[in-house]
């Protein structure tokens, strides 16, 4: 079994983990579109979770101007 770092995800395993938890799909490339808007990603193409969760919450609360 593959063990996962919340803190340093592939995008194909965020979108597989987030899909699994939210019941709604979220693919690669909706992910790769937030990055392309401004979610950062670690020096190594990982998602850090934590990171994502805070970076949505801005984007539903200020908008992606």
């Amino acid at each position: 079994m593959k063990t996962l770092d919340p803190q340093s995800l592939p995008i194909a395993d965020a979108a597989l983990i987030l899909t699994r938890a939210s019941g709604r799909t979220v693919t690669e490339d909706m992910l790769r579109e937030a990055v392309h808007r401004g979610l950062p990603l670690k020096a190594n193409d990982t998602i850090d979770i934590i990171v994502l969760a805070a970076w949505l919450n801005r984007e539903t609360a200020y908008g992606n101007d």
